[in-house]
């Protein structure tokens, strides 16, 4: 399975348009108890290209290169606020990596 659960851009030129420009919408959340959410939620807005990691961070450790490119390519950033996400030491990577491009937060609380 891919990394992301984003719908894949069609044809050549979208595709490089994304590898160049990034992703519509990054989805922060954290697994312990948003596992089922994000995904659905990025099914749910399937006329943007989203990105949810499921499979590349482990819990504990700090996000990767690749993630942080990801979030900086991004125009929105959508924070699924849980329980577990406001404990969450990647999530708050994630939050102040995307802080740094000026763009905008959309921040759904549970």
């Amino acid at each position: 399975m891919d990394r992301s659960q984003a719908a894949k851009p069609k044809g050549l030129g979208e595709r490089l348009y994304r590898f160049l420009l990034g992703d519509d919408i990054f989805i922060s959340y954290a697994r312990a108890d948003a596992i089922d959410y994000a995904p659905a939620l990025a099914a749910r807005l399937d006329k943007f290209v989203c990105f949810i990691d499921q499979i590349n961070a482990s819990p504990g450790a700090k996000i990767s290169a690749e993630i942080r490119r990801k979030i900086r390519n991004s125009t929105v950033f959508v924070l699924v606020g849980t329980k577990a996400a406001a404990a969450s030491h990647a999530v708050a990577e994630e939050v102040e990596e995307f802080l740094k491009t000026g763009r905008p937060i959309i921040p759904i609380n549970f």
